[in-house]
């Protein structure tokens, strides 16, 4: 239970970092020149923390997995409502996905 929870927290993290800090900046721009898929779900901190959580895997059950999604999801939520960065009206899969497509650049 407690690798659960801390790999939870540190997907987490690890995913709000990568995805949304100048710190991961590199990282994504990197991902981007090789598939813009790809960098359309790194740039996504629930996208994120599903590959993270499968890379973390050695001897899971799929039940500690998804339990260990979950608690990254919600140390992803809270780490963004802390930072104020969530909106009033949360947006579906697809409007998120239509928001990217509208607001990303050619080049990728």
């Amino acid at each position: 239970m407690n690798s659960v929870i801390l790999g939870g927290l540190a997907a987490g993290a690890l995913a709000v970092l990568l995805c949304t800090s100048s710190l991961g900046e590199g990282v994504r721009n990197w991902i981007g020149k090789i598939h813009k898929r790809v960098y359309n779900l790194v740039n996504c901190c629930f996208c994120t923390t599903w590959w993270i959580s499968i890379a973390m895997l050695e001897n899971f059950t799929l039940v500690e997995w998804a339990s260990t999604v979950a608690v990254a999801n919600l140390t992803v939520l809270g780490i963004h409502m802390s930072l104020g960065s969530v909106e009033d009206e949360p947006m579906t899969v697809q409007e998120s996905f239509v928001r990217e497509l509208s607001t990303s650049n050619g080049d990728r």
